[in-house]
């Protein structure tokens, strides 16, 4: 998925500082399940949607942490029927939320 991030550096550019940041986006949502005993086999490719946001924490001029919290869905054409052209876009039923925490590097003056 192709996102846009918007961040607002708060503390300054260099040093210890917070950098909250909001993301969303949208793409091709693949979903792949198989081996388990709990769920069907499930191969699909969907449009999707992604929105959240997160934080840069630095603890000087190169190194820090950061925590991002996202919010996928898919999308489906509501349009069924087969013989219009219309294109009817509408949220689809697969959803999920995805947090990660990791470490981030900044390179440049």
């Amino acid at each position: 998925m192709g996102n846009f991030v918007v961040g607002i550096p708060i503390g300054g550019q260099h040093g210890g500082g917070l950098r909250p940041y909001a993301s969303g986006g949208a793409g091709l949502l693949r979903s792949n399940i198989s081996g388990s005993t709990f769920f069907n086999d499930l191969h699909t490719n969907d449009l999707g949607v992604d929105i959240g946001g997160g934080v840069h924490g630095y603890f000087n001029d190169h190194v820090g942490l950061r925590a991002d919290l996202r919010y996928f869905r898919s999308l489906q054409d509501n349009n069924v029927n087969a013989a219009s052209s219309d294109f009817d876009l509408a949220l689809g039923h697969f959803n999920f939320w995805r947090g990660s925490i990791g470490v981030t590097f900044r390179f440049g003056n």
